[in-house]
């Protein structure tokens, strides 16, 4: 019988291979799902959640999501994005340059969600 040992930092490089190629799919769904949106995704510094962001938003306001409850087709982080697109007023759907255009902004250049 043959037995595979792991240490803990081979462990956790094959965690952050996992993610890493997690933070690419999930952003190039977005990219196909919402096209032309500046999507931005990233690990969090332990893997287990993802920061998602529309810089063409935001800098500061997007979501964290948990890397458990992400499903394997992505539809879930689809409904969160065009949920934070509509937080924003902005349709869903392919970027429109009039309207990204047309949205109140303070000072700083961030739209104004919810408001």
């Amino acid at each position: 019988m043959t037995r595979i040992v792991i240490d803990q930092h081979k462990r956790s490089m094959l965690k952050e291979a996992g993610v890493t190629t997690m933070v690419k799919n999930v952003a190039d769904t977005l990219h196909k799902h919402y096209p032309g949106h500046l999507w931005a995704v990233g690990p969090s510094n332990d893997y287990s959640m993802l920061a998602i962001w529309n810089e063409g938003l935001s800098a500061k306001y997007g979501m964290w999501i948990r890397v458990t409850d992400i499903d394997p087709e992505y539809r879930n982080v689809m409904r969160w994005a065009g949920e934070l697109l509509e937080r924003a007023k902005v349709t869903r759907g392919k970027a429109d340059e009039t309207e990204m255009a047309s949205l109140e902004r303070d000072h700083t250049g961030e739209v104004n969600f919810d408001e």
